[in-house]
């Protein structure tokens, strides 16, 4: 009786290929081939069967847990320095010292933010930065860093949030008001008014919108008494457009006479 004797079958890399790296030292590494792994199948046939490739666990951050994406930096935040008491920090449309002027900082502001980062033009850094609900330009000269992030300000007042949206202005002489979510406001065009505007105090009607205001000085002196209501009949005397709201504002020197739209919608 004659008895089969199994066959061994053993697979190596039929050729031997040079591969070569570069250590921290610059030398060449040789690095040498693996020989492929086969797996054996039980049966008659004595088939192989390659195993599958390992699945690659995922990477896992530092502390042991999963990797998380990177917070999104919070914006800068400056001061105004080196201005004048009694004068303004320019916040122009463009980093150019002859573009339009869109307002006024005044120089004891301790937080405006920035926008973005500072860009040279000729010999000057400009920083955008929004103040008071408006965005433009300034000379970085005159704005230093807050290290530690804003600093406490004071708390804007109740109801602050139906005249942000707003842009009021008139016209003979021009002037306009933004107001800023903290209650900051920048009476732009050629509006005389105190450095330091801030509103004071909003009503408001069952709608949300507006029904007045007051604006006070940087002493907290009242300066303003406003009156806004919706007509949908407000023109600026100038122009064909017509819009939601007029507007009247007393001072002390008179009144100012105009109209407010949303900030969104088409002059």
């Amino acid at each position: 009786m004659t008895f089969a004797r199994p066959l061994l079958a053993l697979v190596y890399t039929s050729s031997l290929a040079s591969c070569h790296g570069t250590s921290e030292t610059g030398a060449p590494v040789a690095t040498l081939p693996q020989p492929s792994q086969t797996s054996a199948t039980a049966g008659a046939a004595g088939s192989t069967a390659a195993s599958p490739p390992p699945t690659s666990a995922p990477a896992a951050s530092a502390g042991g847990g999963a990797s998380r994406a990177a917070e999104p930096k919070a914006p800068a935040s400056f001061r105004v320095s080196g201005v004048a008491a009694d004068d303004v920090l320019n916040l122009r449309s463009e980093p150019d010292a002859e573009a339009p002027l869109r307002g006024g900082i005044p120089a004891w502001t301790t937080h405006v933010e920035g926008v973005g980062e500072p860009t040279t033009v000729g010999a000057a850094v400009w920083q955008r930065v929004q103040y008071a609900g408006v965005t433009g330009w300034v000379n970085a000269r005159f704005l230093a860093r807050n290290p530690d992030g804003p600093p406490p300000q004071p708390p804007p007042p109740s109801r602050i949030e139906v005249l942000t949206p707003l842009l009021c202005f008139g016209t003979e002489p021009f002037w306009s008001l933004h107001f800023g979510a903290d209650g900051a406001v920048i009476c732009g065009a050629a509006c005389e008014a105190p450095v330091g505007l801030r509103v004071t105090k909003v009503l408001a009607n069952r709608e949300g919108e507006p029904d007045g205001f007051d604006l006070a000085d940087s002493k907290g002196s009242r300066w303003m008494r406003a009156v806004v209501s919706r007509t949908g009949k407000c023109t600026d005397g100038m122009s064909d457009n017509v819009y939601p709201f007029e507007f009247t504002g007393s001072v002390s020197s008179g009144n100012f006479i105009g109209c407010c739209r949303r900030l969104n919608d088409d002059p």
